[in-house]
Protein backbone atom coordinates (compact mmCIF):
# COMPACT_ATOMS: atom_id res chain seq x y z
CA UNK A 1 0.00 0.00 0.00
CA UNK A 2 1.17 3.39 -0.70
CA UNK A 3 1.84 6.13 1.74
CA UNK A 4 -0.64 7.95 0.50
CA UNK A 5 -3.05 5.69 0.44
CA UNK A 6 -2.01 4.64 3.65
CA UNK A 7 -2.65 7.55 5.25
CA UNK A 8 -6.05 8.52 3.35
CA UNK A 9 -7.32 4.82 4.75
CA UNK A 10 -6.43 5.96 8.14
CA UNK A 11 -7.74 9.28 8.11
CA UNK A 12 -11.09 7.70 6.97
CA UNK A 13 -10.85 4.84 9.58
CA UNK A 14 -10.30 7.67 12.28
CA UNK A 15 -13.18 9.69 11.27
CA UNK A 16 -15.90 6.73 11.10
CA UNK A 17 -14.56 5.44 14.53
CA UNK A 18 -14.92 9.18 15.92
CA UNK A 19 -18.64 8.64 14.14
CA UNK A 20 -19.35 5.56 15.96
CA UNK A 21 -17.77 6.42 19.87
CA UNK A 22 -19.58 9.25 19.76
CA UNK A 23 -22.95 7.15 19.30
CA UNK A 24 -21.68 5.23 22.04
CA UNK A 25 -20.91 8.05 24.00
CA UNK A 26 -24.93 9.59 23.52
CA UNK A 27 -26.38 5.79 23.74
CA UNK A 28 -25.08 6.08 27.08
CA UNK A 29 -25.60 9.36 28.55
CA UNK A 30 -28.96 9.52 26.63
CA UNK A 31 -30.99 10.73 29.62
CA UNK A 32 -28.40 13.61 29.92
CA UNK A 33 -28.30 14.15 26.29
CA UNK A 34 -32.18 14.48 25.31
CA UNK A 35 -34.04 16.40 23.90
CA UNK A 36 -35.43 18.57 27.21
CA UNK A 37 -31.97 19.21 27.77
CA UNK A 38 -31.88 21.55 24.65
CA UNK A 39 -27.66 22.61 25.65
CA UNK A 40 -26.60 19.32 25.94
CA UNK A 41 -28.60 17.71 22.68
CA UNK A 42 -27.80 20.82 20.70
CA UNK A 43 -24.03 20.08 21.29
CA UNK A 44 -24.38 16.68 20.26
CA UNK A 45 -25.98 17.78 17.15
CA UNK A 46 -23.68 20.32 15.89
CA UNK A 47 -20.71 17.34 17.26
CA UNK A 48 -22.20 14.80 15.16
CA UNK A 49 -22.47 17.21 11.74
CA UNK A 50 -19.02 17.92 12.34
CA UNK A 51 -17.62 14.43 12.19
CA UNK A 52 -20.20 13.34 9.48
CA UNK A 53 -18.39 16.14 7.33
CA UNK A 54 -14.61 15.13 8.31
CA UNK A 55 -16.29 11.60 7.17
CA UNK A 56 -17.47 12.55 3.86
CA UNK A 57 -14.54 14.16 2.80
CA UNK A 58 -12.32 11.73 4.13
CA UNK A 59 -14.35 9.35 2.16
CA UNK A 60 -14.01 11.23 -0.94
CA UNK A 61 -10.41 11.63 -1.07
CA UNK A 62 -10.02 8.08 -0.34
CA UNK A 63 -11.91 7.10 -3.21
CA UNK A 64 -10.11 9.63 -5.46
CA UNK A 65 -6.31 8.36 -3.85
CA UNK A 66 -7.18 4.86 -4.49
CA UNK A 67 -8.62 5.40 -7.93
CA UNK A 68 -5.06 7.36 -8.68
CA UNK A 69 -3.16 4.72 -6.61
CA UNK A 70 -4.59 1.26 -7.97
CA UNK A 71 -2.82 2.71 -11.76
CA UNK A 72 0.32 1.34 -9.91
CA UNK A 73 -0.62 -1.62 -8.00
CA UNK A 74 -1.16 -4.26 -11.42
CA UNK A 75 -1.88 -5.11 -14.67
CA UNK A 76 -5.15 -6.54 -16.10
CA UNK A 77 -5.36 -9.26 -13.79
CA UNK A 78 -5.25 -6.95 -10.65
CA UNK A 79 -8.02 -4.64 -12.59
CA UNK A 80 -10.04 -7.65 -13.11
CA UNK A 81 -10.37 -8.34 -9.44
CA UNK A 82 -10.74 -4.85 -8.42
CA UNK A 83 -14.00 -4.76 -10.03
CA UNK A 84 -15.28 -7.83 -9.17
CA UNK A 85 -14.88 -6.92 -5.61
CA UNK A 86 -16.27 -3.22 -6.55
CA UNK A 87 -19.11 -4.96 -8.35
CA UNK A 88 -19.78 -7.94 -5.32
CA UNK A 89 -19.55 -5.38 -2.45
CA UNK A 90 -21.71 -2.82 -4.63
CA UNK A 91 -19.24 -0.50 -3.23
CA UNK A 92 -19.65 2.31 -6.52
CA UNK A 93 -23.24 2.33 -5.38
CA UNK A 94 -22.17 3.67 -1.89
CA UNK A 95 -19.62 5.82 -3.47
CA UNK A 96 -21.33 7.67 -5.54
CA UNK A 97 -24.32 8.67 -3.09
CA UNK A 98 -21.19 9.23 -0.80
CA UNK A 99 -20.14 11.48 -2.77
CA UNK A 100 -23.05 12.96 -3.80
CA UNK A 101 -23.66 13.47 0.10
CA UNK A 102 -20.00 15.37 0.31
CA UNK A 103 -20.75 17.75 -2.71
CA UNK A 104 -23.93 18.95 -1.15
CA UNK A 105 -22.27 19.47 1.94
CA UNK A 106 -19.69 21.97 0.37
CA UNK A 107 -22.08 23.77 -2.02
CA UNK A 108 -25.30 23.69 -0.50
CA UNK A 109 -25.06 23.68 3.48
CA UNK A 110 -23.91 20.55 6.41
CA UNK A 111 -27.23 18.39 6.29
CA UNK A 112 -29.59 18.80 8.91
CA UNK A 113 -28.85 16.05 11.45
CA UNK A 114 -31.96 14.91 13.00
CA UNK A 115 -33.15 11.50 14.75
CA UNK A 116 -35.19 9.02 13.87
CA UNK A 117 -37.29 7.41 16.53
CA UNK A 118 -39.11 3.98 16.61
CA UNK A 119 -40.34 2.12 19.65
CA UNK A 120 -40.07 -1.66 18.77
CA UNK A 121 -42.40 -4.09 20.60
CA UNK A 122 -40.44 -7.38 22.26
CA UNK A 123 -43.78 -9.01 23.78
CA UNK A 124 -47.66 -8.80 23.14
CA UNK A 125 -49.23 -5.72 21.30
CA UNK A 126 -50.00 -2.33 21.79
CA UNK A 127 -53.10 -2.81 23.78
CA UNK A 128 -51.30 -5.34 25.95
CA UNK A 129 -48.70 -3.41 27.88
CA UNK A 130 -45.88 -4.92 25.97
CA UNK A 131 -42.24 -4.43 26.81
CA UNK A 132 -41.25 -1.81 24.62
CA UNK A 133 -37.83 -0.73 23.48
CA UNK A 134 -37.46 3.07 22.09
CA UNK A 135 -34.64 3.63 19.47
CA UNK A 136 -33.49 6.33 17.85
CA UNK A 137 -30.72 6.78 15.69
CA UNK A 138 -29.25 10.08 13.67
CA UNK A 139 -30.55 10.47 10.32
CA UNK A 140 -30.73 12.96 7.27
CA UNK A 141 -34.82 13.77 6.13
CA UNK A 142 -34.92 13.19 3.02
CA UNK A 143 -36.95 16.22 1.70
CA UNK A 144 -34.38 18.39 3.18
CA UNK A 145 -31.79 17.06 0.70
CA UNK A 146 -33.67 17.03 -2.51
CA UNK A 147 -34.03 20.44 -2.04
CA UNK A 148 -30.84 20.29 -3.75
CA UNK A 149 -30.53 20.51 -7.61
CA UNK A 150 -27.06 19.36 -7.85
CA UNK A 151 -27.95 15.41 -7.00
CA UNK A 152 -26.64 13.11 -9.98
CA UNK A 153 -28.84 10.66 -11.39
CA UNK A 154 -28.18 8.08 -9.45
CA UNK A 155 -28.14 9.56 -6.00
CA UNK A 156 -31.87 11.11 -6.80
CA UNK A 157 -32.84 8.14 -7.40
CA UNK A 158 -31.76 6.61 -4.54
CA UNK A 159 -33.03 9.62 -2.28
CA UNK A 160 -36.57 9.07 -3.45
CA UNK A 161 -36.76 5.06 -3.08
CA UNK A 162 -35.44 6.23 0.45
CA UNK A 163 -38.02 6.48 3.75
CA UNK A 164 -38.62 10.11 5.25
CA UNK A 165 -35.59 9.64 7.11
CA UNK A 166 -32.19 8.34 6.26
CA UNK A 167 -30.52 6.71 9.01
CA UNK A 168 -26.15 8.07 8.86
CA UNK A 169 -24.91 5.26 11.21
CA UNK A 170 -24.82 1.39 11.43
Amino acid sequence: MSIDLEISFHTLSKNFRDLLDLQEKYLKNRQKISYLNFGDYNKYILELTRLLHNYLASYSSFVDCMRTSRESFGGPEFEKEFAKQIEEKRIEERTRFIKDLRNFSQHKRLPIVGFRVSIVYLKGNESTKPDQVVKDSPSLRVNDLLEWRGWTSFSKQFLNNQPKELPIMP
